[in-house]
């Protein structure tokens, strides 16, 4: 896998901190995300209290938070369910950075991630080519299959791994519950 690099005088050192409060993320999940998309941030801290989400900002020299990671694990599968960079610090390699050290922390587990579909008409077409390019320059692969979540069709990406439909089903089920996961269908 290759990752963009920043030119060296620009590396800062990316750290993880847990957050345990929705005012510690608001904006940058409030910017970010769609709201048909965004989960209740309840379900994400009773989760993490629960040991099987983590939510993460992202400071750079422990620094200011310019992003934020929430991820869920269910067995060896780890789905980054949200992940941004606060807009004023996007473009920068940041990005890039944050997941080739995600990926060092997720060592010996299947590493997934949604995002909305490149396949379909949509108002943010460009957007979205724009991240799955972004996604596949930092070695990530789509899997062969769609899912329908929470009315939004998404394709699954990963870092070289097999993850099947009923696996990622079962991380969804298992960590957001029931209602979550009857929300989600295979598309293709």
């Amino acid at each position: 896998m290759r990752f963009p690099e920043r030119e060296e005088k620009e590396m800062a050192e990316i750290n993880f901190v847990l957050a345990r409060t929705k005012e510690d993320l608001e904006e940058i999940y409030q910017e970010a995300f769609p709201e048909v998309e965004r989960k209740p941030f309840s379900m994400l801290v009773d989760a993490q209290e629960k040991g099987s989400v983590e939510i993460l900002k992202i400071q750079e020299d422990k620094a200011e938070t310019i992003g934020e990671i929430i991820f869920a694990r269910y067995g060896d599968v780890v789905l980054l369910d949200y992940f941004a960079i606060a807009r004023a610090f996007r473009g920068q390699g940041i990005g890039a950075q944050v997941l080739e050290k995600l990926q060092k922390r997720c060592e010996g587990e299947r590493l997934i991630l949604e995002i909305e579909s490149t396949k379909v008409e949509a108002d943010n077409l460009e957007q979205r080519l724009l991240r799955k390019a972004f996604y596949e320059r930092c070695g990530m692969h789509t899997l062969d299959y769609s899912v329908m979540v929470m009315g939004v069709e998404m394709e699954i990406l990963t870092f070289g791994c097999t993850v099947g439909f009923e696996e990622y089903h079962a991380v969804c089920e298992q960590v957001f519950g029931e209602e979550i996961g009857a929300q989600i269908q295979r598309v293709s």
